[in-house]
């Protein structure tokens, strides 16, 4: 586990995540599968998105101490999510439609790779 990635001991990722828990063939629906396929990138992605709340909450309070922690921990979490999950052309390792749109909308991708993983997205 790399620091700052919520990707150890049991836990679910996305239960819906259509490529994965759709049977196209069957018609069946396997969100059990879905969920542990991604387990291990979709945690991330909430806590990114989490820090980056508590963040926009403490400054609306005035708490500039808690706003200046939580900007920190969600750059330390974006590098970590960078260097763990993404390469250098902006795909991320787990290759689901699900898990770019999360990436995405919680701005786990830097600016200089979001044209090539919208790019990747729309393919």
């Amino acid at each position: 586990m790399a620091e700052n990635l919520w990707n150890t001991n049991f836990h679910f990722g996305d239960w819906l995540t259509p490529s994965v828990s759709f049977n196209f063939a069957t018609g069946d629906v396997d969100m059990v599968q879905s969920a542990i396929r991604t387990m291990d990138i979709v945690p991330t992605c909430f806590y990114a998105y989490t820090t980056q709340l508590m963040a926009e909450i403490a400054k609306v309070l005035g708490k500039q101490e808690d706003e200046v922690y939580y900007k920190e921990l969600d750059r330390h979490i974006k590098e970590a999510f960078v260097k763990e999950c993404m390469d250098q052309s902006g795909e991320i390792k787990t290759q689901l439609q699900g898990v770019y749109v999360l990436a995405l909308k919680m701005r786990l991708v830097p600016e200089d790779l979001r044209k090539n993983a919208v790019k990747k997205l729309k393919k």
